[in-house]
């Protein structure tokens, strides 16, 4: 499931999911989730129909955590990874934790000792550590090097291939894709994040040479707007129409 927002605020999510199901029957559904309701049995129950999870926990130690998460003042971390646990215990289909760092926020070794006693507690199949790659809603904010990026990935999934960076894959491309449609699946996308010509085309499975010729012509008709960030062109909605 791809989306914008968290998908276990949906009251629908049970629909969503088996809908999906229905869609693309024999293909694994999977869902990106901050892991902030895992404590509620009801969307534990719910998210179990999923055959993925991939739940985020960035950091135990709680300043980071409240510095990078700004999560809302309900929100408990204790409570959060607890519920994380226990959905584990329920949970049948794969789990895929993601550990997002940023340099100088959560990449204390602190925060990288108690993230290695949960994952051995957690035991999920994969550990993902990853960082900033894109424009971020701080400047301030840096990505982790990737000297740490490579420890906390080792020391985190040992033996288990988890990764660390952005992730790598290859789809095939879809056939015979009019410039209309395109525009409307890139205007789509870039609403939700910005994005560069390159992540575009692979997400969105698009011949690249396609996707650099509309991006440029919705920079030229002011529909986009281009940036520059660590040598990296993105593409976005304008903030006053995304």
């Amino acid at each position: 499931m791809g989306g914008s927002g968290e998908p276990t605020l949906n009251s629908g999510l049970p629909e969503v999911i088996a809908g999906a199901k229905a869609l693309f029957p024999g293909l694994p559904v999977a869902v990106l989730t901050n892991s902030t309701l895992l404590f509620d049995p009801v969307v534990r129950r719910e998210l179990s129909a999923a055959d993925i999870v991939l739940p985020s926990l960035d950091s135990l130690v709680l300043d980071e955590f409240e510095a990078l998460c700004r999560p809302h003042r309900m929100l408990c971390l204790a409570e959060l990874s607890k519920g994380l646990l226990t959905f584990r215990q329920e949970f049948a289909g794969r789990l895929y934790l993601e550990v997002f760092l940023a340099r100088g926020i959560n990449d204390s070794e602190a925060n990288l000792r108690l993230l290695r006693r949960f994952c051995a507690e957690l035991a999920p199949d994969r550990v993902d550590v990853v960082t900033l790659t894109r424009p971020g809603t701080e400047r301030s904010v840096e990505p982790a090097d990737a000297e740490t990026l490579a420890r906390f990935a080792r020391e985190l999934d040992p033996g288990r291939g988890g990764r660390a960076g952005p992730a790598e894959g290859r789809m095939v491309l879809r056939a015979g894709l009019d410039a209309d449609l395109a525009r409307d699946m890139l205007l789509a996308t870039l609403a939700r994040r910005p994005q560069t010509a390159e992540d575009l085309a692979l997400a969105l499975a698009l011949e690249p040479g396609l996707v650099h010729r509309v991006v440029t012509r919705l920079v030229e008709d002011g529909e986009l707007v281009r940036s520059e960030s660590r040598g990296r062109v993105f593409y976005a909605v304008p903030r006053e129409r995304g």
